[in-house]
Formats: structure tokens, sequence, C-alpha cells
């Protein structure tokens, strides 16, 4: 593509007032694209550029089934040479508009909007949840579960725990410990209960509530404060911002 304001040295001088008129035809006719900083593109270069795009996408999901999409800056950066930095985002608005496209944060992908897993995936996730979930408040490490289930590839695993935390099916609370949304659910209810009758909680205290080691504990209550549950008042917790009534 190129700048209007370049058209009339490209075509050997012609009068900026001509090329000007020229070009908005043929945008108004759908030949030429102009893109946000003026750019104007051919439309055979921009449907090109579309389908690189697209097979950029379905190859990076071919090899990466678990995964949703790609990230935006990744996938920009891949293409940098083939699809100019100006098409690139252009592209990208478009085609999610017209449904093509998907995103999600900062991530992209192409056909469905959902993650489809094949059913052997689908049984993986469910068999990770249920790790997750068979000690809620002390869940296993990833090294843990790859120790108890062997044949368990670290690299799935570690692609399907991120997905259920992209999916906000699960959070990482620490660089080797993710709980399922289902047990922090649980953790916010009980701390609530339990302060609706106490103004303080200790570590031990917390130990004894959720059955679990000081391993677990003090990552669980820094996410509470965190997460604003909980807040830090010496070497005990308070009711946090998020449990006081509105």
């Amino acid at each position: 593509g190129l700048p209007e304001r370049d058209l009339s040295k490209a075509l050997g001088g012609v009068d900026a007032a001509v090329v000007s008129s020229a070009a908005g035809t043929l945008v108004e006719s759908g030949v030429l694209c102009r893109l946000p900083d003026g750019t104007l593109v051919h439309r055979d270069a921009v449907a090109e550029s579309a389908s690189v795009i697209h097979l950029e996408l379905e190859r990076h999901q071919r090899e990466h089934p678990i995964r949703w999409g790609i990230a935006k800056g990744e996938l920009k950066s891949r293409l940098a040479r083939p699809v100019p930095a100006g098409l690139f985002d252009a592209l990208l608005a478009k085609e999610t508009a017209a449904g093509r496209l998907h995103q999600r944060g900062d991530r992209v992908r192409t056909g469905g909007a959902d993650s489809a897993l094949s059913p052997e995936a689908a049984r993986f996730r469910e068999k990770v949840e249920a790790l997750l979930l068979a000690h809620p408040f002390a869940p296993p490490s990833p090294k843990e579960m790859i120790a108890s289930a062997p044949g368990l590839a670290p690299d799935d695993l570690t692609e399907m725990l991120q997905l259920l935390v992209f999916e906000g099916r699960a959070t990482r609370i620490t660089s080797d410990l993710y709980y399922h949304a289902g047990a922090l659910g649980d953790l916010e209810q009980r701390l609530r209960a339990f302060f609706g009758s106490n103004e303080e909680l200790t570590v031990g205290g917390f130990k004894d509530l959720f059955g679990v080691s000081r391993k677990h504990a003090v990552p669980l209550l820094e996410h509470a404060d965190r997460a604003g549950l909980t807040r830090r008042r010496g070497d005990v917790r308070i009711a946090g911002p998020h449990l006081e009534p509105s």
C-alpha cells in the first residue's frame, strides 16, 4: 500500500487533487481500502493478507489444540513481513467484527469462538479438574500431578492448566499452585461465614478452618488479601472490603 500523498510521485507527478479524487472513487467502489493511517491498499492485497492471518491461526491451532488461540502480539510479530502492522490491525478489527475471528483478552483465534477440544482433550481437562478438586484447598502441584499420573506429559499439563486459567475455571495462586474456581468460591463463602461471627483470623485458625498445612494456608491467605476477602492487620486477618456490607 501507499499513503495518498505518495501516489502523486509514484504516478510521475500527477496533480495531487486528481490523485485524491481518483483514490476516493476507488475507495468508494471497494477497489481500494483506506487504512486508519491513510494508507491505501488494493482489495486483492487485503484479501491475501486476511488469508495469511487465517492460515497462520489454523496452523497454530493444529499445533496447539489445547490453547485458546494465540497472543495477538505474537501473531503480529510472526506476520510482520507479509502483513504490515497497520493492515494487520485493520484486518483483525474487520475480521472480528464479521465473526470470522474471535478475540478474548489478548488472544485471537479463527473458527469457532470456543476452543473445540477433541474428545481425548476434553477427558484430559476433566481429569485435571478432578485432580484439583480432590483436595480443593490443598491441590497437588503440577509436579505432583505428573508423579501421580504416569504418562502425563508435562507440556500438555501446562497447556491445560493455562487453558483452565484462561477460561476462568482455575486461578494460578503461585508459580506451582493452581486452585479450581469452585474451591475459591467456597473459600469466599467460608470466610464470609467466619467473619459473620468473628473479628480476627490467625494463620493457625485458617489452617484449622480449611484443614490445610502452612504450605497452602499462606498462599491462600495472600490470595484472599489480593482479592479483598481479607485484610492483614499485624499477625491476623480481618474481613476485607469485598466481605464488608455494602
